[in-house]
């Protein structure tokens, strides 16, 4: 019966076993000619195999390696899995954004082309509307009419702009001068 061992440490070498010295070739196979002792081999010795039937041989940092890259691969397929989702949800946030933003655009693009939301409008709030523009518009013929002179009387007079406010301006200046203490 033939035996083989997995460990480099048999290869080419002559060992005794009980009363029968094993002749190993390189490898690892060895002729035994007594069946009880090749039998006793296989069941009490680690490392030995009926021929053909042998593991491969690892060494101890070969075992903690795989050890260790089974253990390290299982996170990385973890941590992969994890980033796939996340970034699987990130595109479909992008999708969203990316809606909203046309939507938004072609919203903005019909508001450029003229078409304009309308708001409704309580018909007190339209009478105080036409109410302040007559009499914005009343006003402002008004102040056209008069003259530089007049213009900065008027202001000092009536709405409490000095001297130094009005300054160097021309008459387009201080009307707008006017105009902009009116609003407030």
């Amino acid at each position: 019966m033939k035996i083989q061992s997995n460990k480099p440490y048999y290869r080419n070498k002559v060992i005794r076993f009980g009363n029968e010295d094993l002749k190993f070739d390189n490898k690892g196979i060895a002729e035994v000619k007594d069946e009880k002792l090749a039998k006793s081999i296989l069941e009490s010795m680690k490392g030995f195999y009926e021929e053909g039937k042998a593991e491969e041989y690892k060494t101890n940092k070969e075992v903690q390696l795989k050890e260790f890259t089974g253990e390290v691969q299982k996170a990385y397929i973890a941590d992969i899995e994890k980033l796939t989702i996340e970034n699987e949800n990130l595109k479909k946030e992008v999708a969203k954004v990316k809606a909203s933003e046309q939507n938004w655009r072609d919203e903005y693009q019909k508001l450029v082309d003229g078409a304009k939301i309308q708001i409704p409008v309580s018909k007190e709030e339209k009478v105080e509307e036409k109410q302040e523009d007559n009499t914005d518009d009343e006003l402002l013929q008004m102040l056209n009419s008069l003259s530089k002179e007049d213009l900065k009387n008027f202001a000092v007079k009536e709405y409490g702009i000095t001297e130094e406010e009005i300054g160097q301006k021309r008459e387009k200046g201080i009307i707008d001068l006017i105009l902009s203490k009116t609003e407030k």
